[in-house]
């Protein structure tokens, strides 16, 4: 048996969450996987009702029982299928929200033994994305408009969860003889890193300390973003290192030591990423002022360079969507708007181009 499990906190009432959750047919608004959803039995939901569920890559439809029906704090469903899945959820209160926990205990059965191991990766990170969907579903339903932090930190996370990942894999066909290249990928790499520790001391200096004196009893949830911020130190200590050796004699043995301890880093780094988004974002938009935010994002933007300005905008609009690309443009001063068209954007373009050996366009 392996047990996947995830949180979240929802700016909503427990009644309010559980009810949305512990009825699966709400799964089509959110689950990019669940096709259709039917209710078999009559009456309300409780503990009997019924389900048949249809999932992309399941082999035919599936029943789901709930087992287990305590509202607002607790439910359990059951289904069977290739994998046999027992799925808990549990609410409780939160300041400002709820806080939905859920855990799947999996169990494969015949031959779908021989790729269980495949499917729990996947769904690890699947469920992951999912508690994201979720939240933003039931929070459209009750009328929350996501606050500025919850728009934006995703953005930036998203640049360090993309581009580190991409260094990993174009390490093996970085030719060992391409100078230019290996200077390039090396540079970018230390450019990476060196973000990140902006963005982490911005939070650890500007974030934290006021989210402990406003928090009350989710202090724990700051202090321990802060000792992750302690752990990633130490695994960027090692990518350097690594990056270093690679850099001095770019040979097949430095390059997949470099790909390991990026790959290391990558799994805390993402680990860190999600809960911070899950159950930490909510916690600064409800305690910083617009204003206050809006100071943070100033102050860590001036920690880079004027070139590297150009280099950290075109990444954050590279994995903007469209709508977003377009609220970062339209809240940028009109000079620097035009200097973005006229310079900035060239100025990406030739440096992500050397990065990953594309021909110019």
């Amino acid at each position: 048996m392996v047990v996947i499990a995830n949180q979240t906190v929802v700016a909503c009432t427990p009644e309010e969450l559980f009810d949305y959750c512990v009825d699966i047919r709400n799964e089509v608004e959110w689950n990019p996987t669940a096709t259709s959803v039917e209710k078999l039995t009559d009456g309300s939901v409780g503990v009997g009702t019924k389900f048949l569920a249809r999932w992309k890559g399941a082999p035919s439809a599936i029943e789901v029982e709930c087992l287990e029906f305590d509202r607002p704090r607790r439910w359990v469903h059951d289904n069977g299928g290739p994998v046999a899945v027992t799925f808990t959820g549990s609410v409780n209160p939160v300041d400002g929200g709820s806080l939905l926990r859920v855990r799947f205990d999996t169990r494969p059965r015949g031959w779908f033994r021989l790729v269980f191991p495949l499917f729990v990766v996947m769904t690890r990170r699947h469920e992951k994305a999912n508690m994201t969907h979720l939240r933003e579903a039931v929070e459209r339903r009750a009328g929350v408009v996501p606050g500025p932090a919850a728009r934006e930190m995703p953005i930036i996370h998203r640049i360090f969860r993309r581009q580190f990942a991409e260094v990993r894999a174009l390490l093996p066909e970085v030719p060992p003889g391409d100078a230019a290249r290996v200077g390039a990928v090396a540079g970018h790499l230390g450019f990476l890193l060196d973000s990140l520790h902006m963005h982490h001391t911005t939070e650890d200096d500007l974030i934290w300390p006021k989210l402990l004196d406003r928090v009350g009893r989710d202090a724990p949830l700051v202090e321990r973003m802060e000792a992750q911020h302690q752990r990633i130190d130490g695994l960027v200590s090692e990518v350097r290192t690594a990056r270093s050796a690679w850099r001095a004699d770019p040979a097949p043995s430095t390059s997949a030591a470099l790909a390991d301890r990026i790959g290391e880093f990558l799994v805390v780094l993402d680990e860190h990423l999600d809960e911070e988004e899950q159950l930490v974002v909510p916690l600064i938009d409800r305690h910083f002022t617009a204003a206050e935010w809006q100071d943070v994002g100033e102050r860590g933007f001036e920690k880079f360079t004027p070139a590297q300005r150009w280099i950290a905008l075109g990444q954050m609009l590279e994995v903007a969507t469209p709508a977003d690309a377009a609220m970062f443009l339209d809240d940028l001063p009109l000079p620097v708007k035009v200097l973005w068209r006229m310079i900035g954007r060239r100025r990406y373009c030739t440096y992500i181009t050397a990065v990953r050996g594309e021909r110019p366009s």
